[in-house]
């Protein structure tokens, strides 16, 4: 087989996606307007949650849906010390005190059991903030079992795992509050941006869109009118332009809403061909037997995946080598987070062997709906030939 370029990830549009942009490029409203209400419905909707609000990465969901919850001060969130900073960083923005725990070599994803005994050994846990990791999902019955018995809330970052389900439904609906981004390698678009939070409470939701327009009392998407229903220190004024959080600015476009409508559409053929691709490969990699490890799938989990994650002591010479066959990879995140210097204050005696692992000796492939079967092949070829079995 020729040389050929894998790309780990990319883009899959069609016209509708440059018909919608140049939809609000022709309107009179570029900002979140009539197309962020229709996409927080339809994704509100597709999820199956009663309310969405749609910002500017799902970097600033996470912030956002921990703001939302208004912990007391001081309080301990619980996370993993394996996986990307978008998820530890808004404990810390909050002034929250971050608890860790290790992943589970087998699922890739936040241990269970450590997250269970945590919450029963700590009483001053307030709050879960895990990730589904790579597109599976994190066996929740358990986890939701012991927040609920501890008074817990529970953030779940799909940011990698739009599309994926656990017992059936969609993951983002089990939690408080579920958040989701759409960059360019994840499984929607919104053109190259956008994320987004989803949650049943009428409270969460009305605090998330305050935090996200500045801290503003009632927010009024797309040109509004001016009018005079609330007062500020006995002065007439529009609840527009009255404030009641110390906000930020996270709004999305609407020209990033309207692209990412048409690739919501799109979602169930991309989660389609993703397992395509990501079986095709498992499958290749399995008849080779050789010495690589990948993830476990238990069977209440259907996966949107997100990348083909492969785990060997040999990642180092592996990966060099795929890079210079043409077959793009990543490291697993930030592994040990702990170990990098923004965060090295934070760590103790605890020990995180599986995230040390991940750190030294995981990578991950493309499986993104642009790749066809003979990248797949092409992949599994180059690990062939790395260990010339």
């Amino acid at each position: 087989m020729k040389y050929r370029d894998v790309k780990l990830a990319g883009i899959v549009q069609g016209p509708e996606e440059i018909a919608a942009v140049n939809r609000v490029l022709e309107s009179d409203w570029h900002v979140s307007g009539p197309e962020c209400n229709a996409f927080q419905k339809e994704l509100a909707a597709k999820i199956g949650a009663k309310h969405c609000v749609v910002v500017n990465s799902g970097s600033s969901a996470n912030l956002l849906a921990l703001a939302a919850l208004n912990l007391p001060k001081g309080s301990k969130v619980l996370t993993s010390a394996c996986g990307f900073p978008a998820t530890l960083n808004p404990i810390l923005h909050l002034g929250y005190e971050p608890v860790f725990v290790d992943y589970s070599r087998f699922s890739l994803q936040i241990s269970v059991q450590d997250t269970v005994k945590a919450i029963q050994d700590d009483p001053d846990i307030k709050c879960i903030l895990l990730a589904h990791t790579l597109g599976s999902a994190v066996h929740l019955q358990p986890i939701l079992d012991v927040c609920e018995e501890y008074d817990v809330k529970l953030i779940e970052d799909c940011c990698e795992a739009l599309g994926a389900k656990y017992k059936q439904r969609y993951v983002g609906s089990y939690g408080d509050i579920g958040t989701f981004s759409f960059y360019s390698s994840h499984q929607i678009s919104g053109l190259g941006a956008g994320g987004a939070i989803v949650t049943d409470d009428e409270e969460v939701y009305r605090k998330c869109k305050s935090l996200r327009d500045w801290g503003k009392m009632n927010v009024r998407e797309g040109y509004i009118t001016t009018e005079l229903d609330t007062e500020v220190d006995g002065i007439p004024y529009d609840q527009q332009y009255t404030y009641k959080t110390i906000g930020y600015n996270m709004r999305l476009p609407d020209a990033n809403c309207a692209y990412a409508r048409e690739q919501l559409k799109r979602l169930d053929s991309f989660v389609t061909k993703r397992k395509l691709n990501y079986g095709t490969l498992d499958s290749l990699i399995h008849q080779l037997h050789i010495p690589i490890l990948s993830m476990h799938m238990i069977k209440d989990i259907d996966p949107s995946p997100f990348g083909y994650p492969v785990i060997t002591p040999q990642r180092d010479e592996l990966v060099a080598f795929l890079e210079a066959s043409g077959v793009h990879v990543r490291l697993f995140f930030a592994g040990n987070i702990l170990r990098h210097t923004p965060y090295t204050h934070l760590s103790s005696q605890q020990e995180f062997p599986v995230a040390d692992m991940l750190m030294r000796d995981a990578f991950f492939c493309g499986c993104w709906p642009g790749l066809e079967t003979e990248d797949m092949a092409y992949i599994g070829m180059k690990i062939k030939e790395f260990y010339d079995v």
